[in-house]
C-alpha cells in the first residue's frame, strides 16, 4: 500500500513540476518587449530561386521605425527593399498568438515576406510571390 501512496505523489509531483515549466515558458513569450527588439536595422539575404542556383544570394534590409500595439493587434511602421537601392515604405501586421512573433507584410512588387523572431538579434522566414517562396534571412545592426 505504501509503494502506491508514493507512486501517486510522484506523479502529482511532476504534473505540478512539468505545468509550473510550461507556464513559465508561456509567459516568457509573452513578456517580449517588441518595440524595443524589433525596431532598427535588419540586414540579411534572400536566398535565390533553384533557377538561379549557384548565384549569390540577394542582399535586403528591413528598417523597423516603430512598433505600436492597436486595438486589432500589433503594426510596424517600416521601409524594405534590396541593398544599395530605394528602400519601399511597408506597415507590417505583427502576429503574437502563436509562439514566437511573427512580422508579416507585402512588397511594393506584391511578394509576401513572413518572419519569425528567431531571438533578439534573428529574423529568420521567407519571401513567396505566387507559387516560388525563398528563405530570408535578416540580422539586427547595432
Amino acid at each position: 500500500m505504501r509503494h502506491w501512496v508514493r507512486s501517486i505523489k510522484f506523479a502529482a509531483f511532476l504534473i505540478i513540476t512539468i505545468s509550473t515549466v510550461v507556464s513559465l515558458v508561456a509567459s516568457g513569450t509573452a513578456e517580449i518587449d517588441l518595440p524595443t527588439v524589433l525596431v532598427g536595422r535588419w540586414e540579411g539575404e534572400l536566398s535565390q530561386a533553384k533557377s538561379h542556383r549557384g548565384a549569390d544570394t540577394l542582399d535586403r534590409i528591413l528598417i523597423i521605425n516603430s512598433v505600436a500595439k492597436t486595438d486589432s493587434g500589433w503594426i510596424a511602421d517600416c521601409a524594405f527593399g534590396i541593398s544599395g537601392k530605394e528602400l519601399t515604405p511597408v506597415q507590417a501586421t505583427l502576429d503574437t498568438s502563436a509562439g514566437a512573433p511573427t512580422l508579416s507584410f507585402l512588397t511594393g512588387s506584391n511578394g509576401r515576406v513572413s518572419l519569425r523572431v528567431h531571438d533578439d538579434q534573428n529574423l529568420l522566414g521567407s519571401f513567396s510571390k505566387g507559387s516560388a517562396e525563398r528563405t530570408l534571412k535578416l540580422r539586427k545592426m547595432k
